[in-house]
C-alpha cells in the first residue's frame, strides 16, 4: 500500500516538475534547426555555382562565336582558362566546357565538325566530333550555316557531405551563331586536353 502511494506521489511530482524542460524542448528541436541552418547555407552556394555554370556557358560560347576568322586551339585554351576566373571563387576542378561546332552541306544532314572539351572524362550530350548532333526538336539548319554548341558540366558537391543530398550535376547548353566566318575547323587542334578536332 505504501510503495503505490509513493510511487503516485512521485510520479505527481515528476510531472510537476519543470526544472529541464527547455533542454529537453531544445533536444527535440536540434536536429530541425541543424537541417535548417545547413540548407540556408547549401541552398543558396548551390543557386550561385548554377548561375555560374550558366554565365561560364554563354560567354565562352559567345567568345569563340565573336571569332572573326577562325580559331586556335591555343585560343579556345585561353578560353576555358576563363571559364575558371568566371566560377571564382568556387573552384571549376570538377567542371568542364566542351565546344562543338555544327555544319551542314548541301543535301546532308548537319554534322558535328569538330569538339574541344576543356577536361577529360567530360563527353558532350549532343555527340561527338563527326556525329549527327543531338539538337532540340524545333532547332533547324539550313545548307551552308555553322552553329557553335558551348555546353558546361560540372559536378557540385555539397560543403557538408550527404546531410541533404549527395550532389548533382548541373549542366547547361547554349547555342550561337558564328558572327564572322564559318568556324568549320580549328587550327592547331586542341592541344591534347582530353578534347578531339
Amino acid at each position: 500500500m505504501r510503495c503505490g502511494r509513493a510511487m503516485k506521489l512521485s510520479f505527481g511530482a515528476f510531472w510537476r516538475n519543470r526544472a529541464g524542460v527547455a533542454a529537453v524542448e531544445f533536444a527535440a528541436a536540434l536536429p530541425f534547426l541543424v537541417i535548417l541552418a545547413l540548407g540556408a547555407f547549401e541552398v543558396p552556394r548551390g543557386l550561385i555555382i548554377y548561375q555560374k555554370v550558366t554565365r561560364v556557358t554563354v560567354e565562352i560560347g559567345d567568345l569563340v562565336a565573336r571569332q572573326p576568322v577562325g580559331i586556335t586551339g591555343d585560343q579556345l585554351q585561353d578560353l576555358f582558362l576563363g571559364g575558371g576566373e568566371i566560377m571564382k571563387p568556387f573552384s571549376f576542378d570538377s567542371g568542364a566546357v566542351i565546344i562543338s561546332s555544327i555544319t551542314r552541306g548541301t543535301n546532308q544532314q548537319p554534322k558535328i565538325a569538330w569538339q574541344c572539351v576543356s577536361k577529360a572524362g567530360f563527353a558532350s550530350r549532343i555527340g561527338g566530333a563527326g556525329d549527327t548532333p543531338s539538337l532540340p526538336a524545333n532547332f533547324t539548319m539550313n545548307a551552308g550555316e555553322n552553329v557553335i554548341v558551348a555546353e558546361t558540366s560540372y559536378n557540385f558537391a555539397p560543403v557538408f557531405g550527404s546531410l541533404i543530398w549527395s550532389g548533382m550535376e548541373y549542366y547547361d547548353v547554349a547555342y550561337f551563331r558564328p558572327r564572322g566566318n564559318i568556324l568549320s575547323g580549328i587550327s592547331g587542334g586542341c592541344d591534347g586536353n582530353g578534347g578531339t578536332s
